[in-house]
């Protein structure tokens, strides 16, 4: 037996998916697009097209950035999202659906904070990958991405190369961001 399928609404912009069968389907739209809690899989962005950027975190979203989000998710025409774990969790929810406003994006912030998701659009209009590791992915359409991060992608890359080459990181996170930057930097979109 499967729970009732809940759906966001302005007072809920954020529910937890509790239908068994609608978690699988959630789970089956990131087989091929998550090669682990920290990164996209190369030859899935190789075969979309898409533009993938590396953003600095703090967490996941700040306001500014949950808007630029909303405003990104909303010109795909996309009004809701999946949020679904890319880790193995206990007692949390594996799968949110998640408004595609601000205020959507901040719950789901608070929801998931210190936690690996993935965002991604029913139809796979965009993917972003939430990371506890200093930053977050935004892959989609090279319009949406520029929505998404507030900047021209070019601009993006150098400040997350900025990010990781501060001489306040310690060696090893700084080489670890630099080759996330390195990694993402030929996906430019068609």
């Amino acid at each position: 037996m499967t729970d009732e399928i809940v759906r966001t609404s302005e007072e809920h912009p954020v529910v937890p998916v509790k239908d068994d069968k609608e978690i699988q389907q959630a789970l089956a739209l990131i087989g091929d697009v998550v090669e682990n809690s920290s990164h996209l899989k190369l030859n899935w962005l190789l075969k979309t097209g898409w533009v993938a950027v590396p953003v600095e975190s703090g967490g996941h979203f700040q306001e500014r950035e949950a808007e630029w989000f909303s405003i990104a998710t909303l010109s795909l025409g996309c009004n809701e999202c999946f949020a679904i774990a890319t880790e193995p969790l206990i007692n949390t929810p594996l799968c949110y659906m998640v408004k595609t406003s601000q205020e959507g994006f901040m719950a789901i912030d608070r929801a998931c904070a210190g936690m690996n998701y993935i965002l991604i659009a029913k139809n796979r209009a965009f993917a972003v990958l939430l990371t506890t590791e200093d930053y977050f992915i935004v892959a989609g359409p090279s319009n949406f991405v520029v929505k998404a991060i507030g900047s021209s992608i070019s601009t993006a890359r150098r400040m997350f190369l900025n990010f990781s080459n501060d001489s306040l990181w310690p060696a090893y996170i700084r080489e670890r961001l630099l080759k996330v930057a390195e990694r993402y930097q030929s996906y430019n979109g068609r």
